[in-house]
């Protein structure tokens, strides 16, 4: 993904794991996109070395979740 800088990692807290960019199975990710639906996205705080986003997901199955993203910027990318 162009927005992803190679030392990309994707850390799951509720699991513990860590996922490096070529773990990442975008298909699946792409159909997880899909299947939620945000509610409300909001950026909480961006600066020249970090992102923090707040989300409000639904499903179909009626199950809601709050995410909260936080990205540490390096080169630009995530």
């Amino acid at each position: 993904m162009e927005c992803h800088h190679d030392d990309y990692e994707l850390v799951i807290h509720s699991t513990g794991e860590v996922k490096k960019m070529e773990d990442i199975d975008w298909d699946q990710m792409m159909e997880w996109i899909v299947a939620a639906n945000v509610e409300k996205h909001r950026c909480i705080y961006e600066n020249d070395n970090i992102i923090v986003e707040h989300q409000i997901l639904s499903y179909g199955s009626g199950d809601r979740e709050a995410l909260m993203l936080v990205h540490q910027l390096k080169d630009g990318l995530m």
